[in-house]
């Protein structure tokens, strides 16, 4: 995944209503693969938020899978906008910058671009992990192994307890 323009993003989300993961595998990630072979979509990022994130676009006491997108080149973004499907509810453009308590001293060039990115490369190992198991669930165990994968790398392997009520994901 490329350095997104943090000058082209479309802020927009959707309601994750009783099934977090189902909504996720059956609409919104071929909503994105839909866009990207469509060669309208140049990159994502999504995290989950409540409506207090949201700018007042949202109704309070729900959670939203929030997306930040952005139009691949020579896309413009109202004609981006306009073509959305209607999942992705009140897009906005925007312009992005700080990203939480990252410290921008320490990112290259002190770009927020890199911390944008990192986001970015994370919804899409998310997706992934979803497309590599193919059918409709993944083992929790899964999950929390690949995770492990990745804090092992970083010296955080052993450091984190995952407490998850099933054993498996079910889309």
């Amino acid at each position: 995944m490329e350095l997104p323009d943090l000058t082209r993003i479309v802020d927009t989300f959707v309601s994750i209503g009783d099934d977090y993961y189902k909504r996720l595998w059956q609409d919104v990630i071929p909503s994105i693969r839909q866009l990207q072979s469509e060669q309208k979509l140049r990159w994502y990022s999504f995290l989950i938020h409540g409506a207090d994130q949201l700018d007042g676009r949202a109704d309070e006491g729900k959670a939203y899978l929030h997306l930040r997108l952005e139009p691949a080149p020579g896309v413009e973004m109202e004609d981006f906008i306009a073509r959305l499907p209607p999942l992705f509810e009140k897009p906005i453009a925007v312009v992005l910058g700080k990203m939480g308590s990252v410290e921008q001293k320490v990112l290259k060039n002190q770009d927020w671009g890199y911390a944008w990115k990192m986001l970015g490369e994370s919804s899409e190992w998310i997706v992934s992990l979803f497309e590599a198991h193919g059918n409709s669930s993944v083992p929790i165990q899964n999950i929390i192994e690949f995770m492990h994968f990745i804090t092992n790398a970083l010296l955080l392997g052993g450091q984190f307890r995952f407490h998850m009520r099933d054993s498996y994901v079910d889309f």
